[in-house]
């Protein structure tokens, strides 16, 4: 008869490993058998959809401890661990990391300009987020006078997404319902940008699209998570629970529904943080 836990025990993805290395290095327990297993099942999810190497910066927000949420997996670019404001242990449950709404914030420390240094205007950006609230507390965001990296899986009703520039480098829909499921916005070019959605019960689809941008990737202050850097003021807040952020490579379609499948999948191993 199979055995049911082999899967526990088997190969650990490089990328995983290295992880799980990198949190103990940080300070935090050694994530779990079963955590170990559901992130190396997604990195190889992501391999096998070619989407490995666009992935700059990539947290899953692992329930094992607050230093385990907040080292990164994947780590091209900015801080190993994610620079904490004011988290505490009891912000972390099986569904992810929660904001207050007041101070609590993730510094990744990377820099737009650094990150996207030579890749004309691509990029991109995923969030998942667990916690309804549609309050206007910003997602994913730096800012410097006209040229922004901004992803809101929610703001007062709507996601919305600006890659390089104000005004035509906005895309904003009626998002998933109270924001909750995974949300994501890629730039190919300078004109075609999307933002995606998804659930267990809404299928994955574009929402918005833009054609037309201004700027480039010039931003010289690094992107936040949980609220807004505005050349280096941080405010606004949100009070979501994040279970998976993402900077990245522009994305195709398919290629973010391939990162909403792996991510869902890894969530649902974990036991929680997907809706």
């Amino acid at each position: 008869m199979p055995d049911a836990t082999a899967w526990l025990t088997a190969t650990i993805h490089a990328t995983a490993s290295d992880w799980s290395t990198r949190v103990q290095a940080n300070g935090g327990a050694a994530p779990s058998a079963n955590t170990l297993a559901a992130v190396s099942n997604f990195c190889g999810a992501l391999d096998a959809a070619a989407i490995s190497i666009k992935m700059m910066l990539v947290n899953v927000f692992a329930p094992d401890n607050l230093i385990a949420s907040i080292t990164p997996l994947f780590k091209v670019y900015g801080n190993d661990p994610w620079t904490n404001a004011n988290f505490v242990a009891a912000d972390l449950t099986v569904h992810g990391l929660k904001g207050n709404g007041t101070s609590k914030s993730l510094d990744t420390g990377a820099i737009p300009n650094t990150v996207f240094s030579g890749s004309a205007l691509q990029g991109g950006m995923s969030l998942y987020n667990t916690f309804p609230d549609v309050g206007v507390g910003a997602d994913i965001y730096v800012n410097n006078v006209n040229d922004s990296f901004i992803l809101y899986c929610c703001n007062a009703g709507n996601a919305t997404a600006l890659i390089w520039s104000i005004g035509n480098g906005q895309a904003s829909a009626t998002g998933l319902p109270l924001g909750l499921g995974f949300t994501s916005s890629s730039r190919l070019s300078a004109t075609s940008m999307n933002i995606y959605t998804a659930n267990s019960t809404v299928a994955f689809s574009s929402i918005a699209s833009i054609a037309t941008t201004l700027g480039a990737p010039a931003q010289t202050y690094s992107i936040y998570i949980f609220a807004k850097n505005i050349s280096g003021t941080i405010n606004s807040w949100t009070s979501k629970r994040f279970s998976f952020a993402a900077i990245h490579s522009g994305l195709t379609l398919a290629e973010t529904q391939s990162l909403y499948n792996a991510v869902q999948q890894m969530r649902q191993a974990f036991g929680g943080g997907w809706i």
